[in-house]
């Protein structure tokens, strides 16, 4: 399956399960918003981190705590 496919894919599933939660007229009414956020969902989770990318500290931990 090609990259796009499966982000569209990702996008169709999102957009189901919010019909699920909301029902077809709360979905249709927000569905750019929920398209963007869906698409920027799977960006965020397609970024390849390298070693050097990883965070200095634990989450929810400050520099110097």
């Amino acid at each position: 399956m090609g990259e796009d496919q499966a982000r569209r894919d990702y996008v169709n599933h999102f957009l189901d399960t919010a019909t699920q939660l909301w029902g077809r007229e709360a979905v249709s009414e927000i569905r750019t918003i929920l398209e963007r956020t869906a698409e920027a969902i799977w960006a965020l989770g397609n970024v390849k981190l390298g070693p050097e990318d990883e965070p200095e500290t634990a989450p929810g931990r400050r520099r110097g705590s």
